[in-house]
């Protein structure tokens, strides 16, 4: 077995073992499974070797818990640009990512002075990944009117928590910063953000596609099993068309992501790749979350079952709503140049 596949089936045996059983109802109670995460850090999930095997984790935890697979999507790729930017700084735990502000997603109002050697930020960002569970955050903050990247210890930051549409059980919170203590990451904080974006997104591919097979498991269970007027509903074309979508579905969210992989794996830009990778992406697990409500009917609409979490989870996982013209924007400007 190649070390890939291993890789693979201890996820799969990890998520089957330790987060499908917690994603239900801390999912619906927006309860944070703070022993599950432990039990991912303790098994090396939230910091694997490389983009690929994180696109492993985050695929195989997505058809569990896609709550979880965003808490490894996130950990896994702030500890990756921590290592490409200042491989030296000692870092442990896990390292969340705030970037939003009330009214700006580009973080300009909050500031950070430098005084000697030394650094300090203030101001609030809110929808903070794993806020209030990371042990520090990259956190983006404006430096001599330019965006510059610092790291801050969640120690010297208040944290309160915010609640959203779907991945409910996975941790985000609003920190406000009060001359907390920085360390620079880099001064570029315009890469970074762009960086570190494109590889959570890259993720977010393999996380849907997760999300899209259990889709696709239990609405093909669910067809061949719902009789209507003497017959398996499985026997009905515009069911059958519904299912189809929802494993080109799964297939896509990873074909988009992949040249995206194989240009960060090879060392080369790949900021590009990701924005047409998320364009695409989100349109796919839109889709396949919303054909499996439909092919469940009024079940689908239920809280009492899980299939009104997916659709919720495809919404909330690709969340920029003015992502597209921002993503075509880029990608226009790539080919007139």
């Amino acid at each position: 077995m190649s070390e890939k596949s291993l890789i693979q089936k201890a996820a799969a045996d990890f998520a089957a073992a330790e987060l499908a059983p917690v994603s239900f109802v801390p999912e619906k109670t927006a309860e944070y499974t703070e022993d599950a995460v432990k039990a991912m850090a303790a098994k090396g999930f939230l910091k694997v070797a490389d983009i690929e095997e994180a696109a492993i984790v985050a695929e195989e935890f997505g058809k569990a818990n896609a709550s979880m697979a965003e808490v490894a999507v996130v950990a896994n790729a702030t500890a990756q640009i921590i290592d490409a930017y200042a491989p030296a700084l000692a870092i442990d735990g896990m390292t969340g990512y705030a970037v939003y502000e009330e009214g700006d997603s580009c973080g300009t109002t909050v500031k950070a002075e430098k005084a000697g050697d030394a650094y300090t930020i203030t101001g609030k960002k809110i929808a903070v990944a794993l806020g209030g569970a990371a042990d520090q955050y990259i956190v983006l903050a404006t430096l001599d009117d330019a965006l510059a990247a610092f790291v801050v210890k969640a120690a010297d930051v208040a944290a309160e928590k915010f609640d959203k549409l779907g991945l409910r059980s996975y941790p985000t919170a609003n920190l406000t910063m009060n001359a907390a203590p920085a360390v620079l990451l880099s001064a570029d904080g315009g890469k970074v953000r762009a960086e570190l974006n494109a590889r959570i997104d890259v993720l977010n591919c393999y996380v849907g596609a997760g999300i899209a097979a259990t889709c696709a498991e239990v609405s093909t269970e669910y067809a061949k099993t719902r009789v209507q007027f003497g017959a398996p509903i499985a026997k009905l074309p515009a069911v059958q068309f519904l299912l189809a979508e929802i494993s080109i579905a799964e297939y896509t969210l990873k074909a988009v992501a992949a040249p995206a992989v194989e240009a960060i794996l090879a060392g080369k830009p790949y900021v590009i790749e990701a924005a047409k990778a998320k364009y695409t992406a989100s349109k796919s697990i839109w889709d396949a979350a919303s054909n499996c409500v439909q092919i469940h009917g009024g079940t689908g609409y239920s809280r009492e079952y899980p299939i009104e979490r997916y659709y919720r989870e495809a919404k909330t996982l690709f969340n920029n709503t003015d992502y597209f013209d921002y993503a075509e924007a880029k990608i226009a400007k790539e080919m007139l140049n």
